[in-house]
């Protein structure tokens, strides 16, 4: 017999879910790297996606990788004054891609 399952339960894991599989590169696209990073790292690197309060970054080189995650938080305490209705928490960096690959 399956067991009852307070509604609550079923909307946490629908929204669990929906986190999990759902990128809005729109949202991505928005955001002026050049501004938010610098001519230098903007360069190197570019936003490609938003999932949840997560902000996806390639980059060009493990040097420039390096780079980026040393101004992490300079990076999201500019996001965060420049675009607040974001709400970008943290961010990831990935080598580039080629264009129709995912994270």
């Amino acid at each position: 017999m399956i067991e009852p399952v307070h509604i609550s339960e079923v909307v946490k894991k629908v929204r669990k879910h929906f986190e999990k599989t759902y990128y809005d590169e729109h949202a991505a696209k928005i955001i002026d790297w050049h501004a938010v990073t610098g001519e230098e790292l903007s360069g190197h690197s570019s936003c490609v996606a938003v999932k949840g309060t997560t902000l996806y970054v390639s980059v060009e080189s493990s040097s420039y990788m390096f780079s980026m995650k040393l101004n992490k938080k300079s990076i999201l305490e500019t996001i965060s004054k420049m675009y607040p209705d974001t709400q970008i928490k943290q961010i990831k960096f990935q080598l580039w891609r080629q264009e129709n690959d995912k994270f």
